[in-house]
């Protein structure tokens, strides 16, 4: 549903759904002793969603910030996956491969 948030109306629908789950399974998965796998994965991704929430929704009101980081991940991970083939280059050289890569690569 996230990803289908365009509008403050659809905001506040969000929000509201959003309490409404808190409300009735938070407090049980917050008292749990429960701390398994999936519980675990449950209890992060719930953290993480009331921990964003203030912040989540900023591009609905500034057009100026992209909905999804996809093209960031993407472009971060290519020069991850680039670095890793020069893993010894000494601190001074590290310096400028990012700087080369951050002026050449596009993104």
């Amino acid at each position: 549903m996230l990803t289908d948030v365009h509008t403050e109306v659809q905001v506040n629908k969000f929000l509201r759904r959003v309490d409404v789950w808190e409300r009735r399974f938070g407090p049980s998965l917050a008292s749990s002793l429960n701390r398994g796998k999936v519980f675990g994965d449950v209890l992060r991704a719930r953290s993480m969603l009331l921990k964003a929430l203030p912040n989540l929704f900023h591009y609905v009101s500034n057009k100026d910030i992209i909905r999804s980081t996809n093209a960031l991940e993407g472009y971060f991970s290519r020069l991850k996956e680039h670095y890793r083939r020069h893993r010894g280059l000494a601190p001074r050289h590290r310096q400028a491969y990012f700087q080369w890569y951050f002026v050449l690569v596009p993104k």
